[in-house]
């Protein structure tokens, strides 16, 4: 599909007064037509004060010199009609000095052109390098989510994608174990942190080191020596523990009786258990007895370090669930053990083995070991909570900066290659540059000797009498080079012009303008130029040359693609926008501009409620050759009845079209008679609407067809309408249409049957 050219502004997006964002995209002619009121000066306002535009890739508004003609123009320039500065334009004093600086400024634009280019592709890497940035931004931005909402103090500052990336790059990676971390910033940054005191460990009861033998008792039978009559009694009965345990209990009796059998016992029934039990005896059970002593105070104490622990301030990180579960069996440990030696004392004879408490004993205090550890740490930090939470920030990024180690070694790789290539083509734009700039000054030392405003003043003058205004000329004025004033032709100053004749000269002096400069350098940049409705209260003598010069400078600027319409005098108009309201002007400015559909655009500009619209006049094409076409929205009664011809596609409608183009274009503008031309198109042509017309079974339906077409122009003074023959002959659309070709090939008019359907070459 053939691409609509765009240079310069690229888009319009007008979101003021009647407009709510609007978006145009022009392209190098652009014609606006649109009633008043309905926008099209807040379109030119827009242009000219560089609001919503969009301009091509390396060129900006500095590059162009906007040019508006406007009410404000003329106000600006003629509301005394005097002092209106002067247009320099190259004369034609020194030919061999223009022949260089016509050379100069040929070797300028190339000069620009390279540097456009360079500066093109600088812009180019800039936009890489940026998308680079946004793309490494955004990875570190996303993969370091997790660790971001872990440690927020720790991000402040750096709340945003751009100052996170930025400080990524300045940190050295390190690896941090991200629990730890959590640890450290918990406590440094915590708002209720404080000291905790330690675990107390448990060690080793110093007092049972001194029973040894007590212990060894336990693996023991301890048993009398004794041979008393009643001794042997008592060891035959093996009734050493019962006699003890039960003289322990029942020491003295208040009837002197057993307290068993309740027989009298003997007067010396003391010396005789005594001395049932030897003195090894007695001493080994006072041995258990102490150890039994001993052993429960140390035991006890210990269990009470441990339970102790735990009326403490805990720290929130400890988890004693386990130490718990230790203590707990520790207890149970303990008091079998108590138990086991007690049984012992019961039963001397007996063995005992006590369960070991040292692996316990050292689990717990592995755990109070890990508990102290953490304690510790904590009341570290607390002791020095500025120090603690710069390190743990510190950490954190470190952190993060190992987490995205391999983004950030690839971003800066890739982002020193980009630099190196953007340097250099500063290197080489700051030459071409350069280079520029000395040519210019060189065209400007030469243009002041060939610059002059006089040709404008004659050529102002001339169209003025041209146009028939004799009555004022446009003058240098005294004592003062290079400034005009609008004199009468006794020298006055002319004032009371009409608003036509004062918007005519306004004109003109744009129009020489866009020509020329306002200061005698002999650089000139390429022109926008806006026209917004010049022909306001002109007669139709003034309003014609206007049409003329606009034409000129569309030709100029379409130059640029389409050389080969001819010399118009110059490159200098780079794009042109033109608004109005007037039908006429409108169809003489863009008369054969149609055509033109990849430099050439036309806009319709509607309000309804208010509320202002732009609607491009584009259309799927009515031949085969490109897929769009432009079309004009300001069109004749008879160019109207063209483009429903093209578009109409069912038969009743095709031939009510047919026939009143054929009554205008036939009878009113050629001049045909109807039966004359029935007669000329039916008798004369016969072979081009029928195959073989002598053979009676020819295919005569074109013919018929014809005739009926033709019937309705010799019968129409009758009031005859023959539509009811039409849909009855006509097998569809199509067919009417070929016919309806054939008939002016008939009249030797087929060249402006393909003038009003191929609407490349249509002025319509």
């Amino acid at each position: 599909m053939k691409e609509k050219i765009r240079y310069g502004i690229q888009k319009i997006r007008v979101n003021t007064a009647t407009f709510s964002d609007i978006e145009i995209k022009p392209t190098l002619v652009n014609f606006f037509y649109g009633n008043n009121g309905t926008g099209k000066s807040t379109i030119a306002e827009a242009i000219k004060k560089n609001e919503g535009l969009s301009w091509e890739q390396g060129y900006s508004e500095d590059d162009y010199s906007i040019m508006v003609f406007d009410k404000k123009f003329i106000t600006q320039n003629f509301s005394g009609f005097g002092n209106v500065p002067g247009v320099y334009t190259i004369g034609k004093v020194n030919a061999e000095i223009q022949a260089k600086v016509g050379e100069m400024t040929g070797q300028k634009k190339v000069q620009d052109s390279e540097l456009k280019e360079l500066q093109k592709k600088k812009k180019g890497k800039s936009d890489e390098a940026a998308q680079l940035w946004e793309d490494f931004k955004d990875k570190c931005w996303k993969r370091t989510e997790t660790i971001r909402k872990l440690f927020p103090k720790a991000m402040s500052g750096f709340g945003k994608s751009q100052q996170f990336a930025l400080n990524v790059r300045k940190i050295t990676p390190v690896e941090h174990s991200i629990n730890a971390l959590e640890d450290l910033y918990s406590t440094a940054n915590s708002d209720g942190g404080r000291s905790y005191p330690k675990f107390r460990l448990i060690g080793e009861p110093s007092k049972l080191a001194e029973f040894s033998n007590a212990f060894a008792l336990l693996g023991q039978p301890i048993t009398s020596s004794s041979d008393t009559e009643f001794a042997r009694f008592v060891k035959a009965m093996n009734a050493a523990s019962w006699v003890t345990q039960g003289h322990e209990h029942y020491p003295n009796t208040p009837d002197g009786k057993c307290p068993y059998c309740q027989q009298p016992l003997p007067s010396d029934i003391e010396e005789k258990i005594a001395s049932c039990f030897d003195e090894q005896y007695q001493a080994d059970l006072a041995s258990l007895n102490q150890l039994l002593s001993v052993y429960t105070e140390e035991m006890n104490a210990n269990i009470a370090v441990l339970d102790n622990n735990l009326q403490m301030d805990l720290y929130s990180k400890i988890d004693t669930e386990a130490y718990k579960t230790k203590v707990e069996l520790l207890k149970r440990i303990v008091e079998g053990n108590i138990k086991k030696i007690s049984e012992k004392i019961k039963e001397p004879s007996s063995v005992v083995t006590l369960d070991g408490i040292q692996t316990i004993r050292n689990e717990i205090n592995v755990l109070i070991a890990e508990f102290n550890n953490l304690i510790e740490a904590n009341n570290a930090i607390i002791a020095d909570r500025p120090t603690k939470q710069k390190a743990c920030t510190d950490e954190v990024w470190e952190l993060i900066a190992f987490t995205l180690a391999s983004e950030v070694s690839d971003y800066n790789a890739r982002n020193v290659a980009l630099s190196g290539e953007i340097t250099r083509f500063e290197g080489e734009i700051t030459t071409a540059k350069d280079a520029s700039d000395k040519l210019a000054d060189d065209i400007t030392e030469l243009s002041r000797h060939t610059v002059s405003t006089q040709p404008t003043i004659k050529g102002v003058n001339n169209t003025l009498r041209d146009a028939g205004f004799q009555g004022f000329t446009l003058h240098e004025k005294d004592g003062h080079p290079n400034v005009y004033e609008v004199r009468r032709q006794n020298g006055d100053i002319a004032e009371n012009l009409s608003e036509g004749e004062l918007n005519f000269i306004a004109f003109l002096y744009f129009y020489h303008l866009v020509r020329g400069s306002l200061d005698d350098s002999g650089v000139r940049k390429d022109r926008i130029v806006v026209i917004d409705d010049p022909v306001s209260s002109m007669d139709s003598g003034s309003l014609f040359i206007i049409s003329a010069l606009v034409r000129d400078m569309i030709q100029v600027c379409r130059h640029y693609i389409h050389p080969e319409d001819g010399s118009v005098g110059g490159e200098f108009i780079r794009q042109i926008f033109v608004l109005t309201h007037n039908t006429y002007f409108f169809k003489e400015i863009s008369y054969n501009q149609v055509r033109y559909y990849d430099s050439v655009s036309f806009f319709l500009i509607s309000k309804t409620n208010n509320i202002s619209a732009v609607i491009e006049c584009t259309r799927p094409a009515q031949n085969e050759t490109a897929e769009r076409e432009n079309y004009t929205p300001v069109q004749n009664s008879y160019a109207a009845l063209w483009s429903e011809f093209r578009e109409v596609s069912t038969v009743i409608p095709t031939l009510s079209v047919i026939r009143r183009i054929l009554e205008y274009y036939c009878i009113q503008l050629c001049g045909y008679d109807g039966n004359e031309l029935r007669d000329t198109v039916l008798k004369e042509n016969l072979p081009r609407l029928v195959d073989n017309p002598e053979d009676e079974k020819a295919d005569r339906s074109r013919y018929h067809l014809a005739d009926s077409m033709l019937a309705y122009l010799s019968t129409q003074s009758l009031g005859y309408n023959d539509g009811m023959h039409f849909v009855e002959i006509a097998g569809d659309a199509q067919q009417c249409k070929d016919v309806f070709k054939l008939l002016f090939e008939c009249l030797g008019q087929d060249q402006h049957y393909r003038k009003m359907m191929d609407e490349e070459r249509c002025c319509t």
